[in-house]
């Protein structure tokens, strides 16, 4: 006779509940299935873990987009001289790196301006 689950004895050509096999595993109390949901959780976390830094990129370059579009913006608006805001837009360009984008726009003509 073999022990059984919850102390109930099996014969050991039993077709029961539990095979002999079985029985180490089932007194561990692992199944198959908390093992693909360890597997699925850990998937998941990467998951999480991959897109957050993804988010963060996205933010970190639309705060610097938007920098250089604030700035491009006062500096029209302040008639600051040429060979000047050349520079300066020179220095904004290369600490800030806007996207391609973000200088297109910031080159078009705002409301009420002809440049």
């Amino acid at each position: 006779m073999l022990p059984g689950p919850a102390g109930v004895a099996l014969d050991a050509g039993s077709t029961d509940a539990v095979s002999a096999g079985q029985q180490p595993r089932c007194r561990l109390g692992l199944s198959a299935g908390s093992f693909a949901e360890q597997e699925r959780y850990v998937k998941d976390s990467f998951k999480i873990v991959v897109n957050s830094a993804n988010a963060h990129g996205e933010v970190k370059q639309q705060w610097k987009d938007t920098g250089y579009d604030v700035g491009d913006a006062l500096f029209d608006a302040s008639g600051a001289d040429p060979a000047q805001r050349e520079e300066i837009d020179a220095w904004a360009k290369e600490h800030l790196k806007p996207s391609p984008e973000t200088v297109a726009q910031a080159e078009e003509p705002r409301w009420g301006e002809s440049r």
